[in-house]
């Protein structure tokens, strides 16, 4: 039995390796997978793109740009807003003016009482959809889609089988913070890396579905008392047997700006919505960030002390965070032919260590926790569609 227990160290060390071999192979095949063209015209199916907005954010200009310079133009715009006293309710009113394309609406949802303020905001806009409107595009209003945005999705939604099909955020710092670059450093190591349909989650910044999906899956249903909207459509889409479809190439750029504060709120709030509304990702998750430090806790020591093996493990995992920084780089490149912001790169190549255990510790922070802070109110999730409004103006996230 002691032969044996000397080799215990080999069971974190081989479980170390294995995810990051894993996450290697998960980025070489995004990067295969943005090779091919996938755009070709369609037709004109109409789009109706609902954007809940609360507040006013520095990206709505820019936003309201892009979509006036879509390849696709058989669409209609609801901005969908909490009430005129938003101040994002004059701010779309004056970037409107008398534009004639797109076709524009803002609906004013009145104050969320049972569900969270986004949520309400969607379900007041869904109540102006019509059978005309072939595809039902989600946005968020901090996106910055290229030209071919919608044309990608009409084309994806009439090709695929999955009832849902939706892009993922990558982080562009909007400052020159550290606090931004190392959250857009984690944010796009996760957005980088390919999963199985059946592990895809939908993105509120961008998911799509037929209008016969929203009546096939009862939307209302599964939005109605909730405080998130995407992974209770990812829910819905899984309890009618479908995966969510999301391929590398729907990557939406997100111009972000954090101080540590708001960075550490946003990840909390992030991740208690992932333990409750998907738990099973949420323990993916944990095991996937958790194992690499006990192999570092295990490997360091070992290798102080001279043992080789620990050595090697040390020099192959450091090969492969090369390797994977490399292949990250050429992501940004390929989709829009920009260069990944400097130190969001050398973060990604220098400081894995770090940037694993800062996640981690969010990850695990949202064990116990079931309150979070967002758009100006502090909520409590009492289940996945019971939600309470605990303040209007709390001094800060709670957890």
């Amino acid at each position: 039995m002691t032969g044996l227990a000397q080799y215990w160290p080999l069971i974190p060390l081989a479980l170390w390796l294995t995810v990051s071999l894993l996450s290697c192979l998960a980025v070489a095949a995004t990067l295969h997978r943005l090779r091919f063209n996938y755009w070709r015209p369609v037709g004109r199916p109409a789009i109706a793109l609902i954007i809940p907005v609360r507040g006013v954010s520095p990206n709505l200009p820019a936003l309201w740009k892009a979509l006036r310079k879509q390849k696709h133009q058989n669409f209609r715009v609801l901005f969908a807003v909490e009430s005129p006293d938003d101040p994002a309710y004059g701010t779309l009113a004056a970037l409107i003016g008398r534009a004639k394309r797109p076709r524009t609406e803002i609906v004013v949802a009145g104050r969320a009482k049972n569900e969270g303020q986004k949520v309400h905001n969607q379900l007041a806009a869904l109540s102006r959809i019509r059978p005309r409107d072939s595809i039902v595009v989600f946005a968020d209003a901090d996106i910055l889609p290229t030209r071919a945005w919608l044309a990608d999705i009409v084309d994806l939604v009439r090709r695929r089988k999955a009832l849902i099909v939706s892009g993922y955020r990558w982080m562009v710092p909007d400052d020159r913070r550290l606090s931004t670059a190392v959250a857009c450093a984690i944010n796009d190591a996760m957005a980088s890396t390919t999963r199985p349909s059946r592990l895809c989650m939908a993105w509120g910044g961008t998911m799509a579905l037929r209008y016969e999906a929203l009546t096939r899956i009862g939307i209302r249903r599964w939005l109605k008392g909730s405080l998130n909207d995407d992974l209770q459509l990812t829910r819905a889409a899984h309890a009618k047997g479908s995966g969510i479809h999301s391929p590398p190439h729907m990557l939406i750029q997100s111009p972000v700006s954090f101080d540590w504060r708001d960075f550490l709120a946003f990840g909390h709030r992030q991740y208690v919505q992932l333990r409750i509304y998907a738990p099973a990702h949420w323990a993916l998750g944990v095991v996937t960030y958790t194992i690499p430090i006990i192999g570092w806790l295990t490997a360091i020591p070992l290798a102080w002390a001279g043992d080789y093996f620990a050595i090697g493990a040390l020099a192959a995992a450091f090969v492969m965070q090369q390797v994977r920084a490399s292949l990250r780089l050429r992501i940004p490149r390929k989709l829009w032919r920009e260069e990944t912001d400097r130190p969001v790169a050398l973060l990604d190549r220098w400081a894995t260590p770090a940037l694993v255990v800062l996640n981690a510790f969010l990850i695990w922070s949202a064990l116990f926790s079931r309150k979070i802070y967002w758009g100006g109110r502090l909520y409590r999730i009492e289940a996945p569609q019971r939600v309470r409004i605990l303040s209007d103006a709390p001094d800060r996230d709670a957890g």
